[in-house]
């Protein structure tokens, strides 16, 4: 099981996960999380909503992967929402990067959901993800965005050796777009003071074919599989990609703009 260090488990948690995983031999199984915001005091904890999976374990092959990449029905990248069987992971070779890049999780995630045959899903959380307000990335590098591009490229090559990016094709458009550029730009705007170079790497990122084009883009074969919620999430997705690509300038004070009047909004909310 993996466990960061800010974070907690529920009591009697592995013992049950044991027992689920060893009954019908699952490849993994997989349960619910909450978010906890921990303040600067470190004695306030805001609880988020039970975000709990929404997979069934009975998908097909296909289908599983295609949530995997489009997010859909709460199934998300994080190695710590997965307990697995260590046969399973032995059996198929399925390691952390060692190179020293960040975000090796999502390769070994990726390959956890190509691989699986039998999940077992548990509606209930299990898994308390902490957020420090000091985690907040005030140092966000180029090297980060970097690091990303190359985790997700190394997705894509996997699939391709796997033979089934081209069935897949759309949806890792979707999962490179999402998680490399835009989480990349939000990351940028969260820092206190801006990089110049990492501005500079940005800009030049939007104005990229595959960013710039997007809108072009057919989402709705992304429909597929996907709950009403993740379905409204990919349009609003698009929509913010195309005015960023084509409005980078503007959009980065807008956007900035709306995190200040947020974090100032907090201050004051009884």
């Amino acid at each position: 099981m993996f466990v960061d260090s800010d974070d907690e488990i529920v009591e009697n948690c592995v013992e049950k996960l044991v027992a689920k995983l060893n009954g019908e031999e699952y490849d993994f199984v997989v349960y619910g999380y909450q978010k906890v915001l921990l303040a600067k005091c470190h004695n306030k904890r805001k609880y988020s909503n039970k975000i709990l999976p929404t997979i069934t374990g009975l998908e097909e092959h296909d289908e599983l992967l295609h949530n995997f990449l489009v997010f859909g029905k709460n199934v998300k990248m994080a190695p710590w929402l997965y307990f697995c069987r260590r046969e399973f992971l032995f059996h198929n070779q399925i390691w952390f990067d060692d190179s020293g890049h960040y975000f090796e999780d999502i390769i070994f995630t990726t390959k956890l959901f190509f691989y699986a045959h039998k999940i077992k899903v548990l509606s209930e959380v299990l898994y308390y993800y902490t957020i420090r307000h000091s985690s907040i990335m005030n140092s966000y590098s180029r090297k980060k965005i970097e690091d990303r591009i190359y985790a997700f490229n190394s997705v894509r090559d996997f699939l391709k050796q796997k033979n089934v990016f081209v069935r897949h094709k759309e949806a890792y458009t979707y999962f490179f777009v999402h998680s490399v550029f835009l989480v990349s730009f939000f990351d940028m705007l969260k820092m206190q003071h801006i990089d110049n170079d990492v501005y500079k790497f940005m800009n030049a990122f939007a104005k990229s074919a595959i960013i710039s084009n997007f809108h072009k883009f057919d989402i709705e074969t992304l429909k597929i599989g996907t709950d009403n919620h993740n379905w409204s999430y990919i349009t609003k997705v698009s929509n913010i990609i195309y005015f960023i690509s084509h409005h980078f300038s503007f959009s980065v004070k807008y956007y900035r703009f709306c995190f200040k009047m947020k974090k100032l909004l907090s201050l004051y909310r009884i």
